[in-house]
């Protein structure tokens, strides 16, 4: 069966990659501001189980273009995370409603 925790956290690390984007945005013409990012995809890939979402700070400034690519790239991700995950809970649904026919 579809493991949901792997959609579950992708969702939780979309949406904070959001609230991180955001913040780089807003602090653009901040001067020495360095723009965070969110590490989770390595972390992942290291160690399945017990993988956290990371905010670090980037070594260069703030760039609108690369934090509006961040911010549009996520939401596309965002997105087709939560299809898939609402589409595994509907299919759920289809069984248990179905199972007795």
């Amino acid at each position: 069966m579809f493991n949901t925790q792997i959609l579950e956290r992708s969702l939780d690390v979309a949406a904070l990659r959001q609230q991180v984007t955001a913040n780089n945005i807003a602090n653009i013409s901040t001067p020495d501001y360095r723009p965070q990012q969110v590490l989770f995809e390595e972390e992942l890939r290291q160690n399945l189980e017990e993988a956290r979402p990371r905010v670090v700070t980037s070594g260069h400034r703030a760039d609108i273009n690369n934090e509006m690519c961040t911010l549009s790239k996520n939401t596309i991700m965002y997105n087709a995370l939560a299809t898939k995950i609402s589409g595994v809970f509907n299919a759920w649904k289809w069984i248990v409603e179905n199972s007795g026919r």
